[in-house]
């Protein structure tokens, strides 16, 4: 089984935001999936008792549950928790069956990256989810939004900048990284995630 966790804030102003990089990319996973597995019906349900959008499915023979926290990003540990004791997802399993997708500003638009058990590193959604577990020990897809060079932070607030939108040539380039991080999750649920981190990382 495994429990793959896009973090986000809902509601359409949010919805191309740089913070919103998990949701676009599990939304992206389930578009590629639906041609591998022949089934055009994959949909997200609002599963109001654990605070998420739920989408499920069988993928090379393993259980898949597609998950978007509705807690908005700084708790989505508390939506993270409720999943993954409803899925009976063990704290010793969780560094196999629970998979989060998110934003991150020490990574450069157009980066990706692969981790396990890492702390949050100034990412409040994944330090929601790390207080709501108390473990580090669960896998990390990254996807890099810093637009500067030598990963600078943005001139901008972090607040605002993350809240904000790309445009033009940044706009492909994000893009383009939700694509890339969206391969390395299927090439991940095809061959493992250490063969993922040998060659997305």
């Amino acid at each position: 089984m495994k429990i793959i966790v896009g973090l986000g804030n809902p509601g359409k102003e949010y919805k191309n935001t740089r913070h919103n990089a998990g949701w676009l990319a599990v939304d992206k996973i389930i578009q590629n999936l639906e041609s591998k597995i022949q089934n055009y019906s994959l949909k997200f349900k609002i599963n109001k008792k654990l605070n998420a959008e739920i989408c499920e499915e069988f993928f090379k023979k393993e259980k898949i549950f597609f998950v978007k926290p509705l807690t908005f990003m700084n708790e989505s540990g508390l939506a993270t928790r409720k999943i993954v004791r409803f899925f009976n997802c063990s704290t010793v399993q969780l560094s196999n069956c629970l998979w989060v997708i998110h934003d991150d500003l020490d990574l450069n638009l157009g980066e990706i990256k692969i981790v396990k058990d890492r702390g949050p590193a100034g990412h409040k959604g994944v330090q929601s989810i790390i207080s709501q577990l108390k473990t580090e020990t669960f896998v990390r897809f990254r996807i890099g939004i810093t637009k500067t060079s030598n990963h600078q932070p943005p001139t901008t607030s972090q607040k605002d900048y993350v809240l904000g939108e790309f445009r033009g040539e940044q706009k492909i380039m994000f893009e383009k990284a939700i694509e890339k991080c969206t391969e390395a999750v299927i090439f991940s649920l095809e061959n493992g995630i250490e063969k993922a981190m040998n060659k997305y990382n």
